[in-house]
């Protein structure tokens, strides 16, 4: 489903999906960059 799509009346947006979308997932990104994955932890992984 595409980021754009319409949502219905009846189905609340989630907060931190509205901000997600309005600032382009910055602050995704920021949030990401502190609390990396595991398998983002080293750089021995491919």
């Amino acid at each position: 489903m595409p980021a754009d799509a319409p949502v219905p009346d009846e189905e609340p947006i989630d907060p931190a999906v509205q901000a997600a979308r309005e600032d382009g997932f910055a602050s995704l990104r920021r949030y990401l960059a502190h609390h990396p994955m595991p398998h983002q932890r080293t750089k021995e992984t491919p």
